[in-house]
């Protein structure tokens, strides 16, 4: 019972830990601060670890590296978004 107790805070404080990365991209229309580079290597590395937790059939490891990879593909669909309306506009 503890354990999923603990498993269930690490998902929502590990994932909810970008949403004011995500808040702040979009109030300001800008992703400028931000490398592409590092949302990606994250994305890979869930994705390593998702295989992992397939493979040990870790329900909970799974859940959280899916999340994981969703949450940080958005981030990288944002920074893309961002860039390019950017550089549309300029003259």
């Amino acid at each position: 019972m503890i354990e999923t107790i603990f498993t269930i805070l690490t998902i929502v404080v590990l994932q909810g830990s970008s949403a004011p990365q995500f808040i702040k991209n979009y109030k300001t229309k800008s992703t400028q601060d931000i490398s592409v580079i590092f949302p990606l290597l994250i994305v890979v590395g869930y994705v390593f670890a998702l295989v992992v937790a397939f493979m040990t059939r870790n329900i909970y490891f799974e859940i959280l590296y899916i999340i994981g990879i969703i949450n940080f593909s958005l981030l990288i669909i944002q920074i893309i978004y961002y860039r390019r309306r950017k550089a549309t506009r300029k003259p």
